[in-house]
């Protein structure tokens, strides 16, 4: 049996980030950026490249102001908002993402492949959490130009050609 990563990284990131105050109380200032990062989602053909502008960290605050996330064919969905940590113990994340016309997958069959073919969506999303909860809404909406095929595997299609029809 062979082991595919489900997630992989590449790339570099490079920044200037300052730690000053305690454990209990640490200060964090400073940013990092992206040099050639992707994350990819290999069995879904999903490569998203992080763009490689500064995200800034302002007295423990990480701030995305229109910070891109680029498809395939280089439409970004655009990230604003904040990920505050002021409160280490109750750290909060206020977020939305705006994306159109962007292509989530470019993959051809593969052995390992779940998905393959070409998608294309437009969204938009809000991330909204605490220690306590996270609300996360999007509107994806599936554009007309995607062709994609998804793999059923075998031990999904085994299950569903074995129920008994009298089952409720």
């Amino acid at each position: 049996l062979r082991f595919v990563r489900m997630l992989w990284m590449r790339g570099y990131l490079n920044g200037d980030i300052q730690l000053s105050g305690s454990a209990d109380n640490p200060r964090i200032n400073g940013y990092i950026m992206g040099d050639s990062a992707y994350v990819t989602l290999p069995r879904y053909g999903c490569s998203l490249k992080l763009c490689d502008d500064k995200l800034v960290v302002d007295n423990n605050v990480l701030k995305f102001n229109n910070y891109r996330i680029m498809g395939y064919n280089d439409n970004a969905i655009g990230v604003n908002g904040v990920v505050d940590m002021r409160d280490m113990d109750n750290m909060t994340i206020d977020l939305s993402l705006n994306g159109k016309n962007v292509q989530f997958i470019n993959a051809e069959q593969r052995t390992f492949s779940e998905v393959f073919g070409k998608a294309y969506a437009d969204v938009a999303a809000t991330v909204k959490s605490n220690s306590s909860y996270m609300s996360v809404k999007a509107d994806l909406k599936v554009l007309p130009t995607t062709n994609i095929t998804y793999v059923m595997k075998d031990e999904i299609s085994n299950l569903t050609t074995s129920v008994d029809e009298n089952m409720v």
